[in-house]
C-alpha cells in the first residue's frame, strides 16, 4: 500500500524588507515635512511667549490702576531691580550703558514690582522669557517707571509699551484718561527695523 504524503508548500513571509529607494524616499518626505514645520513652531512658541507675557503685564498694570484709585495716592509699577533692599522705584533717566535701558531684552528682565507710598504691594517674578524685549516710550522724562496718579491716570501725558518678539508683537497703551489698552495682534506689526506699529 502506498503512503501519499502531502504536496510540498511553500509558504511566504508576510513580512518583507524595504528597498533602499523606499527608505531614502522616505528620509527626503520627512526632510521637507522638517523645513516647513519647524518655522511654524518658532513662530508659534514666539507668539505663545509674547501673548503670555503681555498679559501678564496687562494685568499688573490694571491692577496698579485699581490700587491707586483704592488709596487714592501714586502708585507706580518698575522693573525688579533689587526687591532685597529697594521698595520704591527708581525714577531716574536710564541709559545705553544701564542694566536696566527702557528699551531691550534687559528691561524687565527680572520681572516687575508695584509699590505704593515707597512700599512695595506687589511683585512678579516672571523674567523676561527669552528672544523677547520690552520698549517702555512716553512724552515725558524718559524713566524706568510707568506711575499712575491717584485717579488711575499716568503721570506722563502717554505712555506706550511695545512687547517685542522674534515675528511678532503686541502694544499696550495708557492715554491720559487712564484707560488702558493691550491692542490684538491683529493690530500690532513688526516692522522690518524691529518697531512695534500699531494698525488701526
Amino acid at each position: 500500500m502506498r503512503s501519499h504524503r502531502p504536496p510540498h508548500s511553500c509558504t511566504v513571509s508576510p513580512w518583507r524588507g524595504f528597498t533602499l529607494i523606499e527608505v531614502l524616499v522616505v528620509i527626503a518626505l520627512l526632510g521637507i515635512l522638517a523645513a516647513f514645520a519647524v518655522p511654524s513652531l518658532q513662530t508659534y512658541l514666539d507668539r505663545s511667549r509674547v501673548r503670555s507675557f503681555s498679559n501678564d503685564l496687562f494685568a499688573s498694570l490694571q491692577y496698579a490702576k485699581a490700587e491707586a484709585l483704592a488709596r487714592g495716592g501714586n502708585v507706580s509699577i518698575c522693573p525688579n531691580l533689587d526687591p532685597a533692599t529697594s521698595a520704591g522705584c527708581n525714577s531716574t533717566v536710564a541709559t545705553a550703558n544701564d542694566k536696566f535701558v527702557t528699551c531691550g531684552p534687559k528691561y524687565f528682565s527680572d520681572g516687575w514690582k508695584i509699590t505704593a507710598a515707597g512700599k512695595i504691594i506687589r511683585t512678579s517674578q516672571q523674567p523676561l522669557p527669552d528672544g523677547l524685549s520690552v520698549c517702555l516710550n512716553g512724552n515725558g522724562s524718559a524713566s524706568r517707571s510707568i506711575d499712575l496718579d491717584r485717579l488711575g491716570r499716568p503721570v506722563e501725558p502717554y505712555v506706550g509699551l511695545a512687547i517685542i518678539g522674534q515675528t511678532t508683537c503686541r502694544n499696550i497703551r495708557i492715554y491720559a484718561s487712564g484707560l488702558i489698552t493691550l491692542f490684538p495682534e491683529n493690530q500690532s506689526k513688526l516692522t522690518s527695523t524691529g518697531q512695534c506699529q500699531i494698525i488701526l
